[in-house]
């Protein structure tokens, strides 16, 4: 379960803002919006459209494309949000044989989640 999230593409440091900082934004570098459940560990999602080879960051400890924005316009809407990630591949050459057995997989431990 995620309740941090980083814009992982954000560095303007050059300019004097703070890494993942987006200017002008208001919001800051790390953006903590989202529901929890006791259940679940947290984790902080770094998003960004960039594909990331031999993760070593370690500001956020999942990497995908798009939960930042879903969390930021949930927040700035007052929108009730909760996100779970499912690692649904290892991003190497054997990534969409690898999704197309593990999306069937995410939805039955979704389902188990959401409704146990």
């Amino acid at each position: 379960m995620l309740t941090k999230f980083i814009q992982r593409d954000m560095d303007v440091r050059g300019l004097g803002f703070q890494l993942y900082e987006t200017p002008l934004s208001g919001v800051p570098p790390v953006l903590e919006y989202g529901l929890k459940m006791d259940t679940l560990k947290e984790g902080i999602c770094g998003s960004g459209d960039s594909f990331e080879m031999n993760h070593s960051e370690t500001d956020y400890n999942i990497v995908d494309m798009e939960a930042y924005p879903l969390a930021l316009i949930a927040q700035q809407e007052n929108i009730p949000f909760l996100c779970l990630k499912y690692i649904s591949d290892d991003a190497g050459s054997d990534a969409a044989d690898d999704w197309s057995v593990q999306v069937h997989l995410a939805s039955e431990a979704f389902k188990k989640i959401l409704f146990s």
